[in-house]
């Protein structure tokens, strides 16, 4: 495929630069777009249909280069949450020989890669889980949009070939034919450069924001309307969390007349040794950030807030029963009338808060 300069155009303001660029063919678009002030590129490119009228199934990628020596490394998040390190060609626990040397080094990236060496690092974050790999030093690659013709022996029966209208019946009532045109995508990544062993901090500011982006309505009215509130903060309005700490769930759960339960989660965004202070313990006071409440009490439920964390603690099956005793190391299980805790490194912790109306 080769870029169609016919239909290549910069828009620059005092907010952005837009690079618009398409591909012969025109199934390929792409806008590469640098805020002022921001110090990471956005690319937003647009897929499909893929044409198959040659025959051949496809699979498209997003590749960036850069001159970075990463020497076969590069790593990869688990679900969002840490980052596992991957090495090019090979397994660490047993000795592999390669048959798939493309496929063989394909991750799944949720929400983040990186590569780095001791000058500089490159990041990548996604609006969205994809494959991807480091299939030469100084490179990473995302496969953004596929469609095939054959099946892959995986266990569907069938081929990746996904149309916008569907498919006929499946025998022994239709023939299982694809009806309509390929899909067509939109997708977005943000990358960053960045200091030399600085991948991880800088791929944990970008990842959040790019899989997660607010969403904005707008409507039209035929007359004004007045807001209850002109803003809103689930927390105190005027405070803000550390850094390395996010709001992961703030939901009401239920109410009566006097008062109200929310479930609330904070998480701890930052790995062990990812940044010299960002990864670092961090105390907190639910009393201070929900000062705009006034609160009844607050109780640890478990991740899935169905239980009680102490009970669920109680309840454990110790298989070693001369552990059965021992303290789990955490002090703030249980009632926490005071409102303090801590949160470790990759902590995600879950809250029954009950406040009155």
């Amino acid at each position: 495929l080769e870029p169609d300069p016919s239909k290549s155009l910069v828009y620059k303001s005092d907010l952005v630069t837009e690079v618009h660029s398409a591909y012969k063919g025109g199934w390929i678009k792409q806008i590469t777009r640098i805020y002022s002030g921001q110090e990471h590129v956005e690319v937003i490119y647009t897929v499909g249909p893929i044409p198959i009228a040659d025959g051949l199934g496809k699979e498209v990628v997003t590749r960036y280069k850069s001159s970075i020596d990463n020497k076969g490394i590069f790593y990869t998040d688990s679900n969002a949450r840490e980052f596992m390190k991957r090495k090019r060609s090979f397994r660490p626990t047993w000795n592999m020989t390669e048959f798939q040397p493309v496929s063989g080094n394909y991750y799944p990236v949720n929400a983040a890669m990186y590569i780095e060496d001791d000058d500089m690092a490159l990041s990548i974050a996604t609006d969205r889980s994809q494959g991807g790999g480091s299939l030469s030093d100084g490179s990473m690659e995302l496969m953004v949009h596929r469609r095939l013709l054959v099946d892959d022996s995986r266990g569907v029966g069938e081929a990746l070939n996904e149309t916008d209208i569907g498919m006929t019946h499946y025998p022994p009532y239709g023939g299982a034919e694809r009806i309509g045109n390929g899909l067509v995508i939109t997708g977005k990544h943000r990358l960053a450069l960045s200091s030399g062993r600085s991948g991880a901090r800088v791929s944990r500011s970008l990842m959040d924001g790019a899989f997660s982006e607010p969403l904005v309505f707008a409507a039209s009215s035929h007359q004004n309307v007045v807001f209850r509130a002109p803003s809103f903060s689930a927390i105190g309005a005027s405070l803000a969390l550390p850094k390395n700490v996010m709001l992961v769930t703030f939901a009401q759960i239920s109410s009566s007349a006097t008062d109200r339960t929310i479930l609330m989660r904070l998480g701890h965004q930052y790995g062990k040794g990812e940044d010299d202070k960002l990864s670092k313990s961090v105390d907190l006071d639910l009393r201070f950030i929900l000062s705009g409440y006034e609160i009844i009490s607050i109780s640890e439920k478990t991740l899935s807030g169905n239980q009680d964390l102490a009970d669920r603690e109680e309840l454990m099956l110790h298989w070693d029963e001369s552990t059965r005793n021992q303290s789990t190391g955490r002090e703030d299980i249980g009632s926490l009338d005071d409102g303090k805790i801590t949160l470790n490194s990759m902590d995600i912790r879950t809250f029954e808060v009950k406040v009155r109306i």
